[in-house]
C-alpha cells in the first residue's frame, strides 16, 4: 500500500510513511476509486464499440463497481 501511494518511487517512501494514518488511507481510497473509474470507462468503451454488432440479445452494459456507486 505504501509503495503504491509513493508511486513506486523509493525516494518517496519515507515521505509517505510520515503521513498520518487517516491521510494515507484516504489517499489510497482515492487512488482505488481512480483506478476503478479508469477500468470502468475502458469496459464501457469496449461494450459501446461491440454492442451494435452483437444484435438485440447482446450483452448489457457493464455496471459500475461498488466503490464508484457510493
Amino acid at each position: 500500500m505504501v509503495r503504491d501511494l509513493a508511486g513506486w518511487d523509493p525516494d518517496r517512501l519515507p515521505v509517505v510513511l510520515r503521513w498520518p494514518l487517516r491521510e494515507g488511507l484516504l489517499a489510497y481510497l482515492a487512488q482505488l476509486r481512480s483506478e476503478a473509474a479508469r477500468d470502468y470507462r475502458l469496459r464501457l468503451t469496449v461494450w459501446a464499440v461491440l454492442a451494435p454488432h452483437q444484435g438485440r440479445k447482446g450483452p448489457k452494459p457493464p455496471q459500475p463497481p461498488p466503490i464508484l456507486r457510493g
